[in-house]
């Protein structure tokens, strides 16, 4: 039965039941309102999708796509050790960032991959490779995000610069979100091609973020995210697939292909005029 059909099915039957008290019919399967993890399931959705993960919850078997049609899902969990967020925040504070796009970020550490898999239950790679649906998989990260005051490029982007071939994690670590805006996801546009997302986006959700909730996202989904001040986001992405010439798409996140910093040897230095000029070279292609 398509969308259409189904409404006025919804309201032939509202006509008939209008004397009948507390009658509520779910809302339309693409709308805002009832996207992944809301209480109202859409009609088509399979079991899985009916609520939110509980923590250390066993994810559904490989044969249940349960990001469709969204393009995301995200498990509820337990939050991470304090010992685990002060390090990373430590490490972010105190490290020269690039400051590029909508964030200010950094290479990550080893406690960032602790964080993401707080009460998970699993590692987060097995997570991708059965949402990639392959054994080897790539990583990319983990990078720790933060506020950029001047932030550029805030335009939706790609949520794995690998698009079909990737997937990205996403969770807050540090601070409160008290507005949405830190994260909008253009749901079921990872269906859609670069021109027919330009002409026609879906409406963007924006799920509630919180420490206690890691994002799954479709690599193809596009997406906002600007950290707000004082908070930090935690990011690592998997693809089936090497960055490659990906990482010169105008539709990524500068902070997916640009998050690590290479020292110049000195210019006066024993070979230093020549690598610092084959770097230059290398970073300016």
């Amino acid at each position: 039965m398509s969308d259409s059909n189904r409404q006025e099915l919804l309201r032939e039957i509202a006509m008939l039941s209008k004397d009948l008290p507390d009658i509520e019919f779910p809302s339309s399967p693409i709308s805002p309102g009832n996207t992944i993890g809301q209480n109202t399931a859409p009609l088509n959705a399979p079991p899985s999708m009916d609520r939110p993960s509980e923590p250390g919850e066993r994810l559904p078997d490989p044969d249940t796509n349960v990001m469709e049609p969204y393009g995301f899902r995200y498990i509820d969990c337990a939050p991470p050790d304090e010992d685990t967020i002060k390090e990373i925040a430590r490490n972010f504070d105190e490290s020269e960032k690039i400051t590029k796009g909508p964030t200010a970020h950094i290479e990550g550490i080893a406690e960032c991959t602790v964080a993401l898999e707080s009460g998970v239950g699993e590692s987060i790679q097995q997570i991708a490779q059965r949402e990639l649906r392959q054994n080897m998989v790539l990583r990319q990260g983990p990078v720790i995000l933060g506020h950029n005051p001047t932030p550029t490029e805030l335009e939706p982007r790609l949520a794995h610069p690998r698009g079909k071939d990737g997937v990205s994690f996403i969770r807050l670590v540090r601070g409160s979100v008290d507005t949405a805006d830190s994260l909008k996801l253009y749901v079921t546009s990872h269906h859609q091609l670069a021109k027919e997302f330009g002409e026609s986006p879906p409406p963007p959700v924006q799920p509630k973020v919180s420490t206690t909730r890691l994002f799954i996202l479709r690599g193809a989904l596009r997406c906002n995210i600007t950290p707000p001040e004082g908070c930090i986001f935690l990011w690592v992405g998997y693809s089936t697939v090497p960055m490659g010439d990906s990482i010169r798409r105008s539709d990524v996140f500068p902070f997916m292909v640009d998050y690590r910093r290479v020292p110049l040897p000195e210019p006066g230095s024993r070979d230093g005029r020549r690598k610092y000029i084959n770097y230059k070279r290398t970073e300016n292609r």
